[in-house]
């Protein structure tokens, strides 16, 4: 390396361009928010938020509110692809017995967050079926898109996922 590469990359400019935000932070791809005295971690903006009409939908925040309902055992919020909308909001469940659609759930989450977060999409999972995991056995929400949610040979809708429309 002869000196104008080193003294180049000593001061940084071209080397760190972009690494920090306005403020000169490092951009780390978290989301957070201050509370009091505390930073409270919201998640990682590439994988925990689902862009829904234009909105950023937090997935883990939907998942918690979702699974808190008496009936539901198991509940995966995850991003289905669509190409008029971009994403819906996809919801994976399994009940504990209760019949369950998308119009009952949307109804049943209306008073506990925004319009914005309610599912789009919608599919039930039976009491036989598991959902895909890693080798490390976290779930694959990949997987589980494919499994359960989008024909990928047709890149369609499985015939048993609900839909509902969305106003963009």
């Amino acid at each position: 390396m002869d000196d104008a590469d080193d003294e180049r990359y000593m001061n940084g400019e071209p080397s760190t361009e972009g690494l920090l935000d306005e403020d000169g932070y490092f951009r780390t791809g978290d989301i957070a928010h201050r509370q009091d005295d505390c930073y409270i971690f919201d998640g990682r903006a590439s994988i925990d938020f689902i862009k829904n009409a234009g909105e950023k939908v937090p997935v883990i925040e939907l998942e918690q509110v979702i699974r808190g309902l008496d009936y539901v055992a198991e509940a995966y919020v995850v991003p289905v692809k669509d190409h008029k909308i971009g994403s819906r909001v996809g919801v994976l469940l399994k009940s504990k017995g209760k019949s369950v659609t998308l119009k009952s759930l949307r109804a049943d989450l209306e008073s506990q967050v925004g319009s914005y977060m309610l599912p789009n999409a919608f599919c039930l999972m039976a009491e036989n079926e598991r959902v895909p995991k890693t080798p490390t056995d976290k779930v694959s929400k990949s997987e589980l898109v494919k499994v359960f949610f989008v024909d990928c040979v047709e890149n369609e809708l499985h015939d048993r996922v609900e839909i509902s429309d969305v106003e963009i």
